[in-house]
């Protein structure tokens, strides 16, 4: 792959950080070309696809919430990097980050509203999707590899908190945010009572496997959930929540504040403003 067929902003928005909401304003702004998970850099696609008909007039950047993850086909993030300083050593890279244990409260209901997941928070953890977002948030660690292959001042970390969209624009790729474009909202999603009722159907199910008698139980569930919604949309009760009391979640806490703390310092970012744990 030559380094004229690459991008020149690489966005590694992780999972539940506002990606959804950036390329969606990025999408409308006729002053760039996005490249939408392409999954050429981080899948065996890169071996015979090319980044096709870049436009030198526009800024490019490819965005996917998934360069830095190892699963399935995908082969993470020092193989992602790796590509793409070989094809475009001055590429940006721009990693939008968000509070951990926020995060991951938001992936775990995400988890229960898309699959049959009916598991706990802990568990959740525990799974191979928990333990790929807990590998992704030690930031500190994060940052260092970013910087085997691309030096810090080619590296951008954009807070979840700190007025995203605009961030990203004047920080992340140099622009102001057009005045034209009306922003989506952050990922609105379910109220608690709504998740926590589906958790409890997911917890109901009898068939787990794509099979005929799943797609008739997924339709009969779908319409319960749906009726339930409607008498429950309003709802303000907090169901989820990070337990201080349980001692997994406060070894995981420890790590947190060690790795902010040293990713603070080395990155200058005040995150400690925005109740990360330091």
């Amino acid at each position: 792959m030559n380094k004229d067929k690459i991008p020149d902003f690489f966005h590694i928005g992780i999972m539940k950080t506002g990606t959804t909401s950036i390329q969606n304003a990025l999408v409308k702004d006729k002053r760039i070309q996005l490249f939408l998970h392409s999954r050429i850099i981080n899948t065996n696609q890169y071996y015979f696809k090319k980044y096709e008909s870049l436009d030198y007039s526009k800024i490019t950047i490819e965005s996917d919430e998934n360069i830095y993850r190892s699963m399935g086909n995908m082969y993470g993030l020092n193989t992602s990097l790796k590509r793409i300083q070989h094809a475009n050593p001055n590429a940006i890279i721009i990693v939008t980050i968000r509070e951990q244990r926020s995060l991951l409260i938001s992936a775990y209901k995400h988890l229960i509203r898309r699959t049959t997941f009916n598991k706990s928070f802990a568990d959740f953890l525990k799974c191979s999707e928990g333990v790929s977002f807990l590998n992704a948030l030690n930031y500190y660690k994060f940052y260092l590899e970013i910087l085997n292959y691309f030096p810090a001042n080619q590296v951008k970390f954009i807070l979840y908190e700190n007025d995203l969209i605009n961030s990203f624009y004047e920080y992340g790729i140099g622009l102001k945010a057009p005045k034209n474009i009306i922003y989506p909202l952050l990922n609105k999603t379910e109220n608690d009572t709504i998740t926590a009722f589906n958790l409890k159907l997911n917890k109901l199910r009898l068939f787990r496997k794509d099979v005929f008698f799943s797609k008739i139980e997924d339709y009969f569930y779908s319409m319960v959930l749906k009726f339930f919604s409607r008498f429950n949309k309003n709802s303000k009760q907090k169901l989820f929540f990070w337990d201080k009391r349980n001692p997994f979640l406060n070894e995981i806490e420890k790590e947190f504040s060690v790795s902010n703390k040293l990713f603070s310092q080395e990155t200058g970012l005040n995150i400690k403003e925005f109740n990360y744990l330091t």
